[in-house]
């Protein structure tokens, strides 16, 4: 019952996990941050992702309308998206490099 209904019903929830990562969720999980030693994720359902990883961080992304405007970032390889679409040339070794 909790893993179904519970989204409609939580205004907020507050977990911390072994590995000393914690995450919050609130407004019936609309907004959900998580955070770790080498983590980071904010994001505010539909309107705005952040995720971040690594330290220093070898990976983001920034999405806003989930992806209608993008920025993408692994290492020092980055990739912008409009309507959902790629700008520019896709830098070498991108797809080898998912996150």
């Amino acid at each position: 019952w909790d893993r179904h209904y519970a989204p409609f019903f939580t205004l907020y929830r507050y977990e911390r996990f072994a590995d000393g990562s914690k995450r919050e969720k609130a407004l019936f999980n609309l907004y959900e941050h998580y955070r770790s030693d080498t983590e980071r994720r904010v994001r505010l359902s539909p309107l705005v992702d952040y995720w971040r990883r690594g330290a220093p961080a070898q990976y983001k992304r920034f999405r806003i309308l989930g992806g209608l405007w993008g920025y993408e970032r692994r290492g020092s390889k980055k990739r912008v998206r409009i309507l959902w679409i790629p700008i520019g040339r896709k830098p070498e070794n991108w797809d080898r490099n998912q996150p």
